[in-house]
């Protein structure tokens, strides 16, 4: 008996160890989710905008002062049918004629319309807090259900983002690096610090936009397929760099903002960035900018970036600015 009772503890007590380490294994499985999950806002639980918040008269007023010679640099991409985009994702125009088939009135005018059918994150876009989660969590702790509905998001749609007005720094990676940027390439803390150090940005401020050059956005036109099957971009840790830093959002010359691929995970650089309140500005035209930057030597700038207010839409197409 007395071996039965022995035999019985040393089972229940490996029985207890294997749960104790199944335990464990479970709660190390978990924390890299954990680590991606939105948590309650720093502005407050009902907040919409995020960083957007940072963006006061002050830091707006700031940001006009970098202004010295007017001069204004398109930042957007044309829209066209057939352009390299993230599937499903497309664009179509009809033009509408029937007011040129009788002229009006004396002076017989004429006119025409349009209809368009396209997707709100196809070419230049800003990614706003529905776009992407975590298991189904948003921005602000926000579940799923309160946001999803057929007739659009119910919550983060594109009409309650602001403009965004403020200081904007570009960090010009193919120039730091010598040569344009592969697909696959990362671009890491250590490269974003050596980068602010060789174009003399001291730091990075609350409200700041962020972008980054790295000469993808060629491969829109020149190989579509090739843009798209992958990109350079940031890695996880810089992403993690510009929610301290308390970015209002990151831009790139690239359809991903995070590099691609990028492994196991879904676009993480996604989920960082906007389940902590800071937006991503997509397949930005910096060529020109660049140029600019590099002949006066002056790397910040004005930055304007404004969208249409599509009610329940989870991006933006836009026409971002610099203004020198």
């Amino acid at each position: 008996m007395r071996g039965k009772r022995a035999v019985w503890k040393i089972g229940l007590a490996l029985a207890s160890w294997i749960i104790l380490c199944m335990s464990s294994t479970l709660s190390l499985a978990v924390e890299p989710t954990l680590e991606f999950t939105p948590q309650v806002s720093k502005w407050g639980p009902d907040d919409q905008i995020g960083n957007c918040n940072y963006l006061t008269p002050d830091k707006i007023l700031q940001a006009i002062r970098l202004v010295e010679k007017g001069k204004v640099y398109d930042l957007g991409t044309v829209y066209y049918p057939g352009m390299a985009a993230f599937p499903p994702r497309t664009y179509k125009a009809w033009l509408l004629v029937h007011g040129l088939t009788v002229p009006k009135g004396k002076n017989k005018g004429t006119d025409t319309e349009e209809f368009i059918c396209l997707s709100t994150g196809l070419g230049t876009q800003i990614d706003g807090f529905a776009h992407l989660g975590n298991d189904g969590t948003f921005y602000n702790n926000t579940p799923k259900e309160d946001i999803v509905d057929p007739t659009g998001a119910k919550k983060f749609g594109m009409e309650v983002v602001p403009p965004i007005v403020t200081r904007g720094i570009l960090l010009d990676m193919v120039a730091y690096k010598g040569r344009p940027l592969e697909g696959g390439e990362k671009i890491t803390v250590e490269d974003f610090e050596g980068a602010m150090k060789k174009f003399g940005i001291a730091k990075i401020e609350p409200g700041d936009a962020v972008i980054f050059n790295t000469g993808w956005l060629r491969w829109m036109e020149l190989d579509p397929e090739k843009f798209l099957k992958s990109s350079p971009g940031i890695d996880y840790e810089l992403a993690w760099r510009m929610v301290e830093s308390g970015v209002v959002g990151v831009g790139t010359d690239q359809w991903s903002t995070e590099v691609v691929p990028h492994g196991d995970y879904y676009f993480p650089g996604h989920v960082i960035l906007l389940g902590n309140g800071v937006y991503q500005f997509q397949n930005l035209v910096t060529a020109d900018l660049t140029k600019a930057c590099a002949e006066d030597g002056k790397y910040e700038f004005l930055f304007v970036f404004t969208h249409p207010k599509y009610k329940g839409t989870v991006q933006g197409n836009g026409q971002p600015i610099a203004i020198k």
